[in-house]
């Protein structure tokens, strides 16, 4: 994509983000006291998040260093040996599950990122939803 796309879609999703919220303010102006704290807890967890991903990719590197060990013994002939004294599914249990390991912790925190999140969000619009159905049966 080159740069003036994405400036351009910047841009229209900039106006776009404002236009709902001067809309929403207009219609439902509860929804923007309640979504304050909502915005501050998911700002909250994605620094969490941030800090977390880093210790996570750094494992990652950890673990690529056994693969690209494995690599420069293959071209040395060392696999040859591996195979021949019949080491090879202990060698690939042993390295390839350390590689991949790292790798699904950090997919599934950014899963439990992105479920907790949505879970937020699902409870403030739910109660945010009710508010509004109540005070109208008020007025």
């Amino acid at each position: 994509m080159e740069i003036p796309d994405l400036v351009g879609d910047i841009d229209f999703k900039a106006i776009l983000f404002l236009g709902i919220i001067a809309v929403i303010s207009q219609v439902a102006w509860q929804v923007l006291t309640v979504s304050i704290p909502v915005i501050a807890d998911c700002i909250w967890y994605q620094q969490y998040y941030i800090s977390s991903a880093r210790e996570l990719s750094r494992l990652v590197g950890v673990c690529n260093a056994l693969v690209i060990q494995n690599f420069a013994e293959t071209i040395s002939g060392a696999t040859t040996m591996i195979r021949s004294s019949d080491q090879e599914s202990i060698f690939q249990d042993t390295h390839m599950n350390a590689y991949s390991r790292p790798s699904f912790c950090n997919s599934a925190a950014m899963q439990w990122l992105c479920f907790r999140m949505d879970m937020i969000n699902s409870i403030t619009f739910a109660f945010c939803l009710s508010l509004s159905l109540f005070q109208k049966e008020l007025i």
